[in-house]
């Protein structure tokens, strides 16, 4: 597998403390089947009769809310049978609640907005004509669940995103005249707007699998999908375009090859780059490989069959690369973490915990990975919370607890960092990043014996001059632990 470049997302106020972490999934193991490695943790969600409960990787499966430190609330969907199930735990994964039955239907798609909304798109089979319609409903409303595509031909392979004013974006694929196309349509409230074809009218080309994300700090909605163009030298491609505003891009060929590419994805976390992706495709050597499409580059090659790439990012400073490995007829799941502080550590989900099965269809949102597992039904479903990519070192005779709170954020003039340090905080030190990874405001590093302080920051850098506008991380380090929370700074 060839990885090239790529960057991260991780949840807010993700706070990473190794030594208590281990100690709750401890207590949680007998009910939660919860397993520690390292800083992961690994639990059950809930048994499945379908091999491919979270396929494709185009469309999103997991999505958060993030309600405070150590409280994240995980939403799953997934398919089982012709019903769409939905699954939530709000404590990070660590307790799940049983899984309910949403609608008949396969393949849906989940994104929660500002608010906590879950919003979810699926396909589901018209009992009357026999073709397959894309529904799109929000859990918590009052509406009932719409039907997108309003199509008397097949539409399959829904996606969806939400900004920060609740406007859904839906994207799918249709068959029309014969040839499938990439379809959006915008949904408010359930206010339905106006159907719009992405993709172009090619006389000989087939298009699939498409992905939908927002990205920072233009906030255009990017669609990325794969192409079969059967009249060119180069026919598998990997397309997309995106709107901003009201107005669509042209549609950019992001690779083009006479060897076979597909399952592309976009940054499933509404990404803080300008743009994002991943998808696999056959080298010269005939392996199957996966790119991961700007950010912080890295990976490594493997043996196997490299399909379902998923990632997440966040400007120069994380990354979350997974993808499932087929080597040695053994399916599953490898991964490339990234920290701008220690670089990259890489892995395996067989590897790492006691799984002796195989291990399938990835999907990810921040460091939370979901996964579909087993050799013959019933199959699981299994998360996994993977933490910041950071070498932690243990020690027995040293206790520190580390947490703290930004307020207001976001903020326009100032915010008030407050912390709790448990015991005594040896040589507790405070910085702010850029979204890029660049420190920006320094703070002394200091002794504490107070179980509360606070420190104000003005919104200037180090050099006295005021930051602009945009996303900075509050990141509060001891020599053996981190946390970090994502602020917002206003104009």
């Amino acid at each position: 597998m060839n990885i090239q470049k790529s960057k991260p997302h991780v949840p807010l106020s993700f706070i990473v403390q190794p030594k208590n972490l281990l100690r709750v999934c401890i207590c949680l193991v007998l009910c939660t089947w919860a397993v520690v490695h390292a800083q992961f943790v690994y639990t059950f969600v809930t048994n499945t009769n379908a091999v491919d409960a979270t396929a494709f990787n185009n469309s999103h499966k997991i999505a958060l809310r993030d309600a405070g430190p150590n409280t994240d609330t995980i939403s799953i969907v997934f398919h089982e049978g012709d019903s769409i199930k939905y699954a939530m735990s709000t404590n990070r994964g660590l307790v799940w609640q049983t899984p309910i039955t949403i609608s008949p239907g396969n393949y849906p798609g989940i994104d929660v907005d500002a608010f906590g909304y879950r919003h979810i798109v699926w396909q589901q089979t018209d009992s009357l004509t026999g073709t397959t319609d894309i529904m799109y409903d929000c859990l918590d409303d009052y509406g009932m669940p719409v039907n997108i595509s309003e199509s008397a031909e097949n539409s399959m392979f829904a996606d969806v995103v939400v900004d920060d004013s609740m406007n859904a974006y839906i994207i799918w694929v249709e068959n029309i005249d014969n040839s499938n196309q990439i379809l959006y349509r915008p949904c408010h409230a359930g206010s339905l707007g106006t159907i719009f074809q992405v993709s172009p009218t090619w006389p000989h080309a087939t298009h699939t699998l498409p992905s939908i994300s927002i990205y920072e700090p233009d906030f255009r909605v990017f669609v990325l999908w794969d192409c079969i163009d059967t009249s060119c030298y180069s026919p598998y491609q990997i397309l997309y375009c995106y709107k901003q505003d009201s107005v669509w891009s042209s549609v950019t060929t992001l690779y083009a090859s006479h060897m076979e590419a597909g399952h592309s994805s976009l940054d499933y976390d509404h990404g803080n780059d300008p743009f994002s992706g991943c998808y696999d495709y056959t080298s010269t050597t005939n392996n199957r490989e996966i790119t991961f499409y700007a950010g912080n580059g890295g990976g490594y090659a493997t043996l196997g069959v490299s399909t379902y790439p998923v990632m997440t990012t966040m400007g120069d400073v994380w990354s979350y690369l997974f993808w499932q490995e087929d080597s040695a007829g053994l399916k599953d799941i490898y991964y490339q973490l990234y920290y701008f502080i220690t670089g990259w550590t890489n892995g395996s989900i067989r590897t790492d915990f006691p799984i002796t099965e195989s291990v399938r269809f990835p999907s990810s949102c921040g460091a939370y990975l979901v996964w579909t597992q087993g050799d013959a039904s019933p199959y699981s479903i299994y998360f996994a919370d993977f933490g910041y990519p950071v070498s932690t070192e243990e020690h027995n005779d040293q206790k520190e607890d580390l947490s703290f709170t930004v307020a207001p954020n976001p903020f326009q003039k100032e915010t008030r960092i407050t912390y709790d340090v448990e015991r005594n905080a040896q040589q507790l030190h405070i910085e702010i990043y850029d979204i890029s990874g660049q420190s920006v405001k320094i703070f002394p590093r200091r002794m504490h014996n107070a179980l509360r302080s606070t420190l104000v920051w003005d919104g200037m850098d180090n050099t006295g001059k005021e930051v602009p506008a945009g996303i900075y991380l509050v990141v509060m380090s001891t020599p053996h632990h981190h946390a970090v929370q994502k602020i917002i700074k206003l104009k």
